[in-house]
Parts: structure tokens; C-alpha cells; sequence
């Protein structure tokens, strides 16, 4: 999945990983995900679901040096599995390094 580009002092509304292909067919997500982040001090809130993707709103803050933030999300499913899934932010300062 391509990484997704903010800025330091940016908060992400809404960012979300599709879990359908790790879960069982039919399955979907029974609650709202966790989500942990590899970088401390990120803010992460409003985590929820609707069907197979899950959602969280990131707060990057704003001396946040450039890099790569991993967001680990982990959800259960209405069947009883558990999968976690991960999602990049690409954080960059200059306005040049965006897609």
C-alpha cells in the first residue's frame, strides 16, 4: 500500500486499512480497531469500522522529525479472528516531498 504523505503538526481524519482480503469470507469487523504507532507522542483517536475497514484519526506532532511512522492496526473479526494490519505516514517537513 502506498504510504500515506503528511507534514509535521498535520492530523489524518479517517485513515483507514481494508481488511478484507485477512479476513474470512463474509466476515467483517465486529469492533472498533486498535492502533498503536511505532513513534512516541503520535496522537491516535477515533478509532473505528464500518464492514472491513478500519479508521483512526492521527495526530503528527509538530516537531515531529521526517519519517516513516508504522501504524499497527489489529481487529477482530464477527467470526472470532484476529489480524492486524499496518499502515505507513511518510512525514516530511518539505512541501517538495509530497506525492
Amino acid at each position: 500500500m502506498t504510504p500515506f504523505d503528511a507534514k509535521p503538526g498535520e492530523t489524518i481524519v479517517g485513515l483507514g486499512l481494508d481488511f478484507r482480503t485477512r479476513l474470512a469470507d463474509s466476515e467483517t469487523i465486529a469492533a472498533a480497531p486498535t492502533v498503536v504507532s511505532n513513534i512516541a507522542g503520535l496522537t491516535i483517536s477515533g478509532q473505528g469500522y464500518s464492514g472491513t475497514i478500519a479508521v483512526a484519526t492521527v495526530s503528527i506532532p509538530a516537531n515531529q522529525a521526517d519519517g516513516t511512522v508504522v501504524l499497527t492496526y489489529v481487529v477482530t473479526g464477527t467470526a472470532g479472528n484476529v489480524r492486524k494490519g499496518y499502515r505507513t505516514i511518510e512525514v516530511c517537513s518539505a512541501i517538495a516531498g509530497f506525492r
